[in-house]
C-alpha cells in the first residue's frame, strides 16, 4: 500500500470524499492526492465509495468515474463538475 504524504483537504467536498473514503477503506487519514486503489480499494468498494458519494452529495455518478478519477482532489473535481 503505497502512501503520499498528507496532503489535507482545501474543499468541502475533498472533505466529505475523503471521510468517505476513509470509512469505506478502514483509512484513518486519507490525503487528498492518495490513489483509491493504492490505499485498499477495489471494484466492491468502489461500488460503495459511489453510492455514498451520490447520498451525501446528492449526485448521480458512474462507478467507472472513480476508476478515471482515483484520488480524493480527482473525484472532488468530478462531482463538482455535475
Amino acid at each position: 500500500m503505497r502512501r503520499n504524504a498528507y496532503v489535507a483537504p482545501v474543499t468541502k467536498t475533498e472533505e466529505l470524499i475523503g471521510r468517505i473514503f476513509g470509512d469505506v477503506l478502514a483509512v484513518d487519514q486519507v490525503s487528498i492526492t492518495d490513489d483509491f486503489f493504492d490505499i485498499g480499494g477495489n471494484s466492491l468498494s468502489a461500488t460503495r465509495v459511489m453510492g455514498r458519494v451520490g447520498t451525501e452529495l446528492s449526485v448521480t455518478l458512474p462507478v467507472r468515474v472513480l476508476f478515471d478519477a482515483r484520488t480524493v482532489a480527482a473525484l472532488a473535481v468530478a462531482v463538482d463538475a455535475t
